[in-house]
């Protein structure tokens, strides 16, 4: 969190792991996850940025 101030995914597709980045530069510290059918909605306050958030996470 600290070095880049990232927001990031990580997910386990086809025996391997996969990150994938969802904001950076923003230092997010404290994050509520709702998961969804079709999607996850990540709620998040962005310390660094001074910034509340939402971000929604679909696949490819």
């Amino acid at each position: 969190r600290r070095k880049d101030c990232e927001l990031f995914v990580v997910t386990y597709e086809d025996g391997e792991y996969k990150v994938t980045m969802v904001d950076k530069g923003v230092g997010p510290a404290n994050l509520c996850v709702v998961h969804e059918d079709n999607r996850d909605i990540i709620v998040g306050a962005n310390h660094t940025a001074a910034e509340a958030a939402i971000y929604f996470v679909t696949e490819d």
